[in-house]
């Protein structure tokens, strides 16, 4: 109920003439100053911004992305929106030049104390991410632009803020093919691996490091203790390394579950081993290894890596790649991706299909490539696999003309994606093959087939139902297109779709 409401007219008037008076007075001793928006400082505006707006009320994602969108209009706007911190969910400073010379924002903060000004306002729970632009050109990333990044990192850590993400440059590395005058990567390390009371970095969960040759002496972790790895950084879950070292460096983490692992310098397979072996729980694994190969001192058999959590392994095709997955022990594993590699390689996949056959990998990704006979070698090991995805289906003619099909039936096989566009050759193809297919696996447990599908020829009116496959193309197919092969398939449990 407001102050006049329920109130007798006759004391309507005295308060009438109070609000009066107050009125009067105050236009009395109030000064109206006339000023353009640009000469009032920053901080009044964002100031308003904080009335305005009640951090109370966080914004949902779309809010955000709206209210974000003023730093468009004007540098102004940019300046004020980076003093209304508490609307944010953090802070992200990309650092270097693109290749055209451009900084991304260069209204994005270049000093320390600004930094440090912006956390204030924030408040205590504000994230930072540091990164390197992408595609910087190498020569931009000067002395001054590592020692901002240094001087970052240790205003974050003193002030113990909230890490999201640290992504170091691959570019700083240790050698002099970067005048840099320091070892920068290795300071920030450094500045990481320092015991506190209360680390700073224990928010931080995803990590990108270029580990490049280093004297052990020099290496600022231990490899168990307080100035392990894992004590520095106890909640990373994602690790990136850029291997450069020769020689293995204690870098263990026992709750690590993502891991992108390339070895881009020669390094002996015992190196490469005992790499990986310091993340035994690792569910997911990116692996380029094709500088990896056997040393001369290697004389001694080598263990294999047993990974029981590992249960999806990104593997770029090359030789010395495979070999390495060939010493793996993989119980668990459910996804292989294969990328990469030179098209027409001659490839030896012995080690790598006999790991696999120990496996029950249920989704298989072939994108690299290879060859049929390759192909076939890869899913003939794969007997459990239910999902597969191929660039083409010209490993089928393979499995056709050399009789592999007798070893590449695939009887748990569910869905196939081919990434490329389909032809009649392939139509035909794929008859020939599951008409084989079934006759191979024999009937089993059937079921009849939905109206209209036709019947098979090979079950007597039935068709297996856990032999039933869906095959899914890119292209558009034509109700009338290849129409009396879609029947065929049909009949042996197969439905094409586009």
């Amino acid at each position: 109920m407001g102050p006049v409401e329920g109130l007798p007219e006759d004391q309507l008037g005295d308060v009438g003439f109070d609000l009066q008076r107050n009125a009067r007075n105050l236009n009395e001793n109030s000064v109206e100053v006339r000023t353009p928006i640009t000469k009032i400082p920053i901080e009044i505006i964002s100031e308003i911004f904080d009335i305005s707006l009640s951090p109370e009320e966080p914004f949902e994602q779309h809010q955000r992305v709206a209210f974000m969108h003023l730093r468009c209009v004007c540098r102004l706007w940019r300046k004020i929106l980076f003093n209304t911190p508490a609307y944010w969910r953090g802070l992200t400073i990309p650092l270097g030049k693109t290749v055209e010379g451009e900084y991304v924002d260069p209204d994005l903060p270049t000093s320390v104390e600004v930094i440090s000004q912006w956390f204030d306002r924030a408040g205590p729970h504000a994230s930072v991410t540091l990164s390197f632009l992408p595609f910087s050109d190498p020569e931009a990333i000067s002395t001054a632009t590592a020692e901002f990044a240094t001087r970052v990192m240790t205003v974050v850590a003193t002030e113990k803020r909230r890490w999201d993400l640290i992504e170091l440059p691959s570019l700083f590395i240790f050698s002099a093919d970067i005048p840099l005058k320091e070892r920068v990567v290795l300071k920030m390390l450094r500045a990481i691996s320092l015991p506190q009371a209360e680390t700073p970095w224990a928010y931080l969960d995803k990590v990108s490091l270029p580990i490049n040759p280093v004297d052990p002496g020099e290496w600022p972790f231990q490899l168990n203790g307080p100035r392990s790895f894992e004590a520095a950084l106890p909640k990373l879950k994602n690790l990136g390394l850029s291997w450069r070292c020769p020689w293995s460096l204690p870098i263990s983490h026992s709750s690590i579950e993502s891991l992108d692992l390339a070895l881009l310098n020669p390094v002996s397979t015992s190196v490469g081993l005992s790499i990986l072996a310091q993340f035994p729980a690792i569910k997911d694994l990116a692996l380029c290894a094709s500088n990896i190969h056997a040393m001369s001192e290697e004389t001694a058999p080598l263990q294999p890596i047993r990974l029981d959590s590992l249960q999806g392994l990104n593997l770029t095709v090359s030789q010395q790649a495979l070999e390495y997955a060939g010493r793996l022990e993989l119980p668990q594993l459910r996804f292989l991706l294969l990328v990469g590699g030179a098209p027409g390689t001659s490839l030896d996949l012995l080690s790598l299909t006999s790991t696999i056959r120990q496996t029950r990998v249920k989704a298989l990704m072939i994108t690299s490539p290879l060859r049929g006979r390759h192909v076939v070698a890869l899913l003939s090991a794969s007997a459990k696999m239910e999902i597969l995805t191929v660039r083409s289906l010209r490993f089928l003619k393979y499995a056709l003309d050399s009789d592999g099909i007798g070893t590449c039936l695939m009887p748990e096989l569910k869905v196939l994606y081919v990434m490329k566009r389909l032809n009649a050759t392939d139509l035909d193809n794929l008859v020939q093959y599951f008409g084989r297919r079934i006759s191979a696996l024999g009937t089993g447990e059937v079921e009849p087939m939905e109206s209209g599908q036709g019947l098979s020829v090979e079950s007597g009116g039935r068709v297996p139902k856990k032999h039933g496959v869906t095959i899914i193309a890119i292209q558009d197919l034509s109700e009338d297109a290849f129409v009396e092969e879609k029947a065929r398939l049909r009949d042996y449990g197969v439905v094409l779709r586009c």
